[in-house]
């Protein structure tokens, strides 16, 4: 395929992946954020240590939203309209994406392993993870900028790097999750023996795993191709740009999971949105706009009375 080729997108082929893009930055972006508010503002959630290495997964996410995906829409417009590489935007790129896509990756295998610790010591568990919580954290950005750093300035040994990495945190994440799998067995048949209090925290608990292994299994899901694409040395402009665009929209997909899987995360979006949409009627209304505060006012009271009675559980 000649250069030309492959700095070039067909119009219809190139307003779509654009349009497709700009939609995750918007959807991601405001994801992200609401999940990072719910961790520090909902007293329900902030009590769990392991929500916070959600919240720093979120982090990530949310650079990828805000500064690598806008470089992407950047690079797919000019291969659409002017029908032209940018090699300074593709080196941006590149550098931008290093450090979240390491970082989730790290991110990931720590909750892996948070996960398989609730199994196998359920009562020592959050302890366990608040005693770390600081370290773990720490660790997974240091990594993931030492490693951006190298990989700006060695990329083909970086490219190297990253799959051993990679195939390391994948490899640490199937065990966590075979340790799981064999407690959930085990625990099963031991449930009788246990007081309602117990198998409810186990439920939980099982719950939030099975929701993590989700959020797992979409990252290799978009991931994959990626690296599939990169080890068959594939030159389709199409082609690419599309893996690239899957592999960019797993930022956007882990609150949405959240949201559906655990409760607590759900309530916490809902009471959000709410006082967000009560800010924003407000605003309207002293400027003169439409809206009714005190009707509004209402909703958003009988609103958070029922969400007070209701949620009284954690992540379930």
């Amino acid at each position: 395929m000649s250069n030309n080729e492959e700095c070039s997108l067909q119009l219809v082929e190139g307003l779509v992946l654009i349009v497709i893009n700009v939609l995750l930055v918007v959807i991601g972006t405001f994801g992200n954020v609401l999940t990072i508010l719910a961790v520090l503002k909902t007293p329900q959630l902030r009590q769990r240590p392991s929500n916070f290495l959600l919240l720093s997964l979120a982090v990530a996410d949310v650079l990828v939203t805000t500064i690598s995906q806008p470089f992407t829409v950047a690079i797919f417009y000019l291969k659409t309209f002017p029908g032209q590489c940018n090699s300074v935007l593709e080196l941006l790129y590149t550098i931008s994406v290093s450090l979240p896509g390491c970082s989730s990756v790290f991110h990931l295998s720590a909750i892996s392993i948070d996960r398989a610790i609730s199994m196998v010591k359920p009562f020592q568990h959050r302890d366990i993870i608040a005693k770390w919580l600081k370290r773990i954290l720490g660790t997974c950005w240091a990594i993931s900028v030492a490693f951006t750093i190298f990989n700006s300035l060695w990329f083909q040994e970086g490219r190297k790097a990253i799959s051993v990495i990679f195939f390391a945190c994948f490899l640490t994440m199937a065990i966590s999750y075979g340790i799981i799998l064999y407690k959930i067995k085990y625990n099963n048949n031991i449930q009788s023996t246990q007081d309602n209090g117990g198998a409810r925290d186990r439920i939980i608990e099982k719950r939030v795993s099975c929701t993590v292994a989700i959020v797992i299994l979409l990252y290799l899901g978009c991931w994959l191709p990626l690296v599939g694409y990169t080890l068959l040395q594939n030159t389709d402009a199409v082609l690419y740009a599309g893996v690239r665009t899957l592999y960019l929209a797993n930022s956007s997909m882990n609150f949405v999971v959240y949201s559906l899987r655990i409760r607590a995360f759900r309530v916490a979006y809902l009471r959000l949105m709410r006082k967000m949409q009560r800010q924003i009627a407000g605003g309207l209304y002293c400027c003169g706009g439409i809206g009714d505060a005190t009707s509004e006012s209402h909703g958003t009271t009988e609103f958070e009375l029922n969400e007070n009675t209701g949620g009284h559980s954690v992540n379930s």
